[in-house]
């Protein structure tokens, strides 16, 4: 007797997500304030050729309400808010070999996928040939990204390489092919650093940063500047008197004492795009309690990065933070310097289970993640100063600043007849018979200025009065 049966129930389906930049473009960005479909700008307030990682932070949020997390290796499906329809939630496309894809694909998914970057930019490092992908990786606005990548690729592969070596108590073929991937990540990641470098040297050159102005060889201009830097508070208020009169504004002329503090006036007269609001504002009023949770968080996970601690304005704090982080987690990691994740003598441990191991890695995992975002940060505060350089360079204020300045050097040594003149006797064993200072290199204007220092603080204390001794 023919029976109707019902047909065999199906697994729950997954609806899955590709973000293209069209799509993240519908939403404004909140890190540069970039407006619905307009590209992401840089600190210079240039497009760029990348959105920032919190418009499609923001994106998903609206769109899906989850993060663009996912899933832990061996895991669980990462939380996601339900979509319409039962058992249907949002994840990431999952991609083997995401170096395959169209090109245009390719852009948006190492973008948006940091992992995904990490697996391009290893099968690139050890030997997989295409058009264009290493113009793709390593272009002007992704270099970054692309060595932040490397920096995670190779810490993973040296610990997935040691935790192998810890848990079959030997070299086998398998460690020997992650320590293959390990050497060529590790060249790839230091070509790039040095092409970074030079991109930097280029881009400073370009705007007539670099090189900077030559040491001077005329005495007395070089007399007057010692001078000011011994009478260092009394040439700022000259040059304060001097930079008002010019009409300049008393911020371009503030003394800056700290490199954070460089970033402070730059933003104060709007020399780079920075706009601090939104979830920026919300750390940057944090406790130093609250800070460093937020940090260790960050540094937690590669999927969901923090991108409010990318802010100019929070970037040194966020370096100190990250450098106690490792000083802390450093002896834990078996890693005798904070600075590097350095090889670990697995012959010589002998742990006691698979979860010690673990452990372990751990870790070191954590250790490795710290230094990562160091890297990260470091290059972030590179790309800020050079572009207060380049902002302060092309200011039509500067030509009126350093005429201030000069004005103010002159006056200075109208006040202080005989310190100037004991600079000048200093100076006369280094002048050539045409006047000229005789300083061949840096070391021995150094060592000059060593002798005139001491000499001025010498001539202070022999004028001042004797002090009171009470009996």
């Amino acid at each position: 007797m023919h029976t109707n049966t019902s047909p065999p129930s199906r697994p729950p389906t997954q609806s899955v997500w590709h973000l293209s930049s069209t799509d993240v473009r519908s939403v404004d960005c909140p890190t540069c304030d970039a407006a619905k479909g307009q590209p992401c700008l840089s600190l210079r307030n240039r497009p760029l050729n990348v959105l920032h990682r919190g418009r499609s932070s923001r994106y998903l949020n609206l769109r899906f309400g989850l993060r663009a997390t996912r899933p832990r290796r061996g895991g669980p499906e990462a939380a996601a808010h339900p979509l319409t329809g039962p058992a249907l939630r949002a994840v990431p496309v999952a991609h083997n070999e995401p170096w395959r894809l169209p090109r245009n694909e390719l852009a948006d998914l190492i973008t948006f996928s940091f992992l995904d970057h990490a697996k391009v930019v290893v099968a690139e490092a050890c030997g997989v040939e295409r058009t264009g992908l290493t113009e793709l990786l390593y272009d002007g606005d992704r270099l970054s990204a692309s060595i932040d990548a490397l920096t995670y690729a190779q810490h993973d592969l040296q610990i997935r390489r040691e935790e192998r070596c810890l848990a079959v108590g030997r070299w086998d073929q398998e460690t020997q092919h992650l320590d293959w991937q390990y050497a060529a990540v590790a060249q790839r990641a230091q070509e790039a650093r040095k092409e970074f470098q030079r991109r930097r040297t280029e881009d400073l050159t370009a705007a007539g940063v670099l090189p900077g102005l030559p040491a001077t060889d005329d005495p007395r201009e070089q007399a007057l500047l010692w001078l000011a830097q011994h009478l260092e508070p009394q040439f700022r208020r000259l040059l304060t008197e001097h930079a008002a009169a010019a009409g300049l504004p008393p911020e371009a002329s503030a003394a800056v004492r700290t490199r954070h503090g460089a970033i402070e006036r730059a933003t104060a007269r709007g020399l780079i795009h920075a706009p601090l609001h939104g979830d920026a504002l919300r750390v940057h009023g944090m406790s130093e309690g609250e800070f460093r949770l937020r940090v260790l968080r960050d540094a937690s996970t590669q999927a969901d990065r923090d991108d409010a601690l990318c802010h100019p304005l929070l970037l040194h704090r966020w370096r100190q933070h990250l450098k106690q982080l490792q000083t802390e987690v450093a002896p834990g990691a078996l890693s005798p310097s904070a600075q590097s994740l350095a090889p670990l003598a697995w012959e010589e441990l002998r742990p006691q289970s698979l979860h010690e191991v673990r452990e372990l890695m751990g870790r070191r995992r954590l250790l490795g993640n710290l230094l990562q975002r160091y890297g990260e940060n470091r290059r972030l505060r590179y790309a800020v100063h050079d572009a207060i350089s380049i902002a302060e360079h092309a200011h039509p204020e500067k030509p009126l600043l350093m005429a201030a300045a000069r004005d103010a050097r002159e006056e200075l040594g109208r006040r202080h007849p005989d310190l100037y003149k004991l600079i000048r006797n200093l100076l006369e064993p280094h002048l050539t018979r045409y006047g000229r200072l005789r300083l061949r290199n840096a070391q021995d204007r150094q060592q000059a200025r060593g002798q005139v220092m001491l000499a001025l603080l010498e001539s202070e204390r022999a004028a001042a009065p004797p002090r009171q001794v009470r009996c």
